[in-house]
């Protein structure tokens, strides 16, 4: 049966008596030392398997079975600590704050590796868009800055793209209130064509 992988056979005590009881009685003990720790191990394995992440295992074993028991429990922290660190750059999100990032010191590994590919991510999109909203909030106080002339990809290069359209097209319309306020001043209103005022639309 446990070849079989059956761990919760045992030898029928009652069918013997004296020495030969107390020999089987000390078998089903043995058993029963080898299959709880392994049968806890792989319910805690399986439900890891499903996404669950259960609080620590707490039953004391000892040897090999502590060292398995001290495996599944760093694994359940190491992830409890990557779904906080998940939480914290969610809320920074919903929130609006974009400097959020997950701490990397706090993991190893794997785990490290992949919280520092997510902050890589939130660093290549946060940037552009930060700059995109810096660059609106002047605009929108009469301060027209220089184009953007950092090189961006994809959607965020059609972004910067938009910004410096708009900041020609404010440039362009200023340039040519200046020309018809000078050609007023000198009474050159013939200066100024209709056709070169709508040269920039």
């Amino acid at each position: 049966a446990i070849v079989a992988g059956e761990l919760s056979e045992r030898v029928d005590e009652e069918q013997f008596e004296g020495t030969e009881r107390q020999a089987v009685e000390q078998i089903n003990a043995m058993l029963d030392a080898l299959t709880s720790p392994v049968a806890v191990a792989a319910e805690y394995l399986e439900a890891l398997g499903r996404g669950e992440v259960r609080d620590p295992i707490t039953e004391d074993y000892q040897g090999e079975f502590n060292r398995i028991k001290n495996g599944i429990n760093g694994c359940l922290t190491a992830l409890q600590l990557l779904l906080d660190e998940t939480n914290k750059l969610t809320d920074g999100a919903i929130n609006g704050d974009l400097t959020t990032r997950a701490d990397e010191s706090r993991h190893q590994g794997a785990y490290r590796q992949l919280l520092h590919g997510v902050n890589q991510t939130l660093d290549a999109i946060v940037e552009p868009v930060s700059e995109t909203g810096e660059y609106l909030q002047r605009i929108s106080q009469g301060d027209i800055p220089e184009p953007i002339a950092k090189d961006y990809k994809g959607d965020l290069n059609v972004l910067r793209d938009g910004i410096n359209k708009c900041i020609d097209n404010i440039n362009m319309l200023i340039d040519d209130a200046n020309l018809v306020a000078s050609a007023v001043a000198d009474k050159r209103l013939d200066a100024v064509s209709y056709t070169h005022l709508r040269a920039h639309e």
